[in-house]
C-alpha cells in the first residue's frame, strides 16, 4: 500500500463511498431530485461534520502531517451557515440536532 494519505484514504474509503452512493438518498440526490426535508436534514449534518473537522484541523494546523493539507479557504462551516439561515430562518441554531451518532463528537 502507498505511504500517500490521499491514495490511502481513497482506498481505505473506497467500500464506504460505494455503500453512501448507492443509497436511495444519494442517488436521487445526484440526479437532483431530493426532498427539501432530506436536504435540510443533510446541511445540518454536514454542519456538524465540518464545525468538529475545521476545529481540529485548525488547532493541528502546525503539526508537521497536517500543516500539509491545512487549508483554510476550503472551510466549508461559514457557507453551511449561510445555507442553513436560508433553509431554516436565522433561528436555524434552535432547530438543528446532530444525527443520532454524530452526537458523540459534537
Amino acid at each position: 500500500m502507498s505511504s500517500h494519505l490521499d491514495i490511502r484514504l481513497r482506498e481505505g474509503t473506497k467500500h464506504s463511498h460505494t455503500m453512501a452512493e448507492n443509497t436511495a438518498f444519494m442517488k436521487c440526490f445526484l440526479k437532483g431530485v431530493v426532498e427539501k426535508s432530506f436536504f435540510r436534514k443533510l446541511l445540518a449534518d454536514l454542519y456538524f461534520v465540518y464545525s468538529v473537522l475545521e476545529e481540529e484541523l485548525q488547532r493541528y494546523q502546525h503539526h508537521p502531517i497536517v500543516e500539509m493539507m491545512y487549508f483554510p479557504e476550503l472551510h466549508r462551516q461559514a457557507n453551511l451557515e449561510k445555507d442553513l439561515a436560508f433553509y431554516y430562518g436565522e433561528d436555524w441554531r434552535s432547530q438543528i440536532i446532530p444525527s443520532p451518532g454524530g452526537d458523540k463528537f459534537y
